[in-house]
């Protein structure tokens, strides 16, 4: 199976079509969510009152791109937030890309 290339800042969007030639294996919503509910994920990057809502492509375990929005908007904490996200491994360590959406 050929790996699909991911680049740093890619979209969603553009995760999914570079896999479009593999293999889907769906990994339940519940397994993806679980990593993106834990509190103390966001805490470093002081969110406050804003809220955030985000679009995660994962492959092999890893986020490899994310679409994410703050209101009010908030590029600082927008990418304090995407990093948090790309350290995070997910016990499903599946070669397809599944997405998953979180807000807060």
């Amino acid at each position: 199976m050929v790996e699909p290339t991911f680049t740093a800042d890619m979209s969603v969007d553009d995760a999914i079509k570079a896999a479009q030639s593999t293999e889907r294996l769906n990994v339940d919503q519940e397994t993806l969510s679980k990593p993106l509910e834990e509190p103390t994920l966001y805490e470093p990057c002081k969110p406050g009152q804003t809220h955030f809502t985000l679009r995660v492509a994962v492959w092999r375990g890893k986020a490899v791109a994310i679409d994410l929005t703050t209101t009010p908007k908030n590029p600082k904490l927008a990418e304090c937030l995407k990093g948090r996200i790309r350290e995070l491994t997910w016990p499903a360590k599946v070669p397809s890309l599944n997405t998953v959406e979180y807000s807060m």
